[in-house]
């Protein structure tokens, strides 16, 4: 048999090994079943780790040291007698006497075991606080409250970004409260001043279940542009009945070019920008508003770069207006010619068959060229890119209830005017060819007034085509 620590060979029987000093077990129990030796932890001198007690191992030693009743001290690093010449004794055999012994330092830092105190680990099992699980624990902790700490500070940072809001270097209040949003009711529309058509320059808003201002306190509505750090002052509201109304008009600007927001708030002071509560506000969906203005502010590809519905109008006033040349029985064979060729020049535009500039003398005879040359019909031309933009704005992940609504109205009317239109194109073609057709000319004066306005059974022209659009860009909240 040989030992479990030294590996030398060792009598059967034996209590201890006669080469290491280990206490042997009698049946060789597997190490993890082992007791461990006892093991006591003393104070021990600063920056010396830790003191272990263990036995004084007695052993007979086999030759003539045996006989000469000499104990040896068997611990490691040991190798003189114990008390020098100690007489042996059978009963000392089973006494054990402790000293104490400074384990080999362990250098902390890096939790690493110089290679004497390794030995000793492994000779014999050292029991003691469990400093790994108690580490481990602190450092989950630790981990636990940065990521909480880490957790409340991004949801503090955040509600901090959606209570305010700068623009241009002021701080807006963004004050959303589920009260202001299901008690407070608004609608905010569109509409041109009559002096300057085709502009969208005229707002409304009405605010509807509101309650009057605080003291010396009083409603300002504002459209923001948030992308161009532009703030623009709409005016105070004014109560009317049981609702608050602002209605504005801004010169001969388009309203729906200066912003992408509406807000009311509640001031109590002169303020050139909103700082005080908000009680309204609404805005314009950023996907469907793009081609909401195509419709009605501005496209590269017109004339002007106009709005799509903006020069479908004007071109439909410009077919009325000719129209009305019509209408005078004395006109030359020559003027009515002039008058079919500009209206085939509005109706196809310069990629039409039949366009055509007019002759010197349709100028004598104080007919001038007529049309921005786009065109009503046809591929590219105003109804068509109309019906495209009107689609796309209806179709937007975000476009609103309202915007489907006025879409399919508009898109109908389109559809009404492109018919009106190609049969007025037919029969500009014929009047050019027999000037005194009489029927001709009433018809043509017929269509031209249907593509403008309509032909008063429910079936709108350019003009309703065009409040459609406004209707689109119509917020409610």
């Amino acid at each position: 048999m040989k030992c479990t620590i030294c590996r030398e060979e060792i009598e059967p029987g034996a209590i201890f090994c006669g080469h290491c000093g280990q206490r042997l077990h009698s049946k060789q129990e597997p190490l993890s079943q082992r007791q461990p030796a006892p093991l006591a932890i003393v104070p021990g001198q600063a920056g010396r780790g830790l003191i272990m007690e263990r036995p004084i191992v007695h052993a007979p030693l086999p030759g003539p040291q045996a006989a000469s009743g000499i104990e040896f001290d068997l611990r490691p690093g040991h190798t003189g007698p114990h008390n020098a010449f100690v007489p042996h004794h059978n009963e000392m055999q089973a006494k054990r006497q402790y000293v104490t012994r400074e384990l080999p330092e362990i250098d902390l830092a890096r939790k690493e075991l110089s290679p004497s105190a390794l030995h000793l680990a492994l000779a014999e099992p050292i029991t003691g606080l469990p400093r790994g699980q108690h580490n481990t624990f602190f450092r989950s902790m630790l981990i636990f409250i940065t990521i909480a700490l880490l957790i409340s500070s991004i949801g503090v940072g955040a509600y901090a970004l959606i209570k305010t809001r700068s623009i241009g270097g002021y701080r807006l209040s963004r004050d959303f409260s589920s009260q202001n949003r299901t008690q407070v009711q608004g609608e905010v529309s569109f509409t041109d001043n009559p002096q300057t058509p085709g502009k969208s320059n005229r707002v409304t808003i009405t605010l509807k279940q509101l309650n009057a201002p605080a003291d010396n306190a009083t409603y300002l509505a504002w459209l923001i542009d948030d992308e161009a750090e532009h703030i623009t002052p709409l005016g105070q509201l004014m109560p009317r009945g049981t609702d608050f109304v602002l209605q504005r008009t801004l010169g001969a600007t388009n309203l729906l070019s200066l912003g992408n927001r509406i807000q009311v708030t509640q001031e109590s002071s002169k303020v050139t920008v909103p700082t005080g509560k908000i009680v309204f506000k609404a805005d314009f969906p950023p996907l469907a508003f793009v081609h909401l203005r195509h419709l009605l502010v501005h496209l590269d590809e017109t004339p002007g770069q106009v709005g799509l519905l903006v020069g479908l109008r004007e071109q439909a006033r410009q077919l009325n207006t000719q129209a009305a040349l019509l209408k005078n029985r004395t006109l030359p064979s020559q003027a009515v010619r002039c008058v079919a060729q500009n209206i085939l020049n509005i109706v196809e535009g310069t990629r039409g068959a039949h366009y055509a500039a007019l002759s010197s003398r349709c100028a004598t005879m104080q007919i001038a060229q007529a049309g921005d040359g786009f065109g009503l019909v046809g591929a590219g031309a105003y109804i068509e890119m109309s019906l495209m933009h009107v689609s796309l704005a209806a179709t937007q992940s975000d476009s609103s209830a309202t915007i489907k609504q006025h879409a399919e109205q508009a898109r109908t009317t389109l559809e009404n005017i492109r018919e009106w239109a190609s049969r007025l194109d037919q029969l500009a073609i014929n009047l050019a060819q027999n000037p005194f057709d009489q029927a001709t000319l009433q018809q043509i004066r017929a269509l031209c007034d249907q593509v403008l306005n309509g032909n008063g059974n429910k079936q709108g022209g350019a003009n309703a085509a065009y409040s459609y659009g406004q209707l689109m860009a119509q917020l409610n909240s």
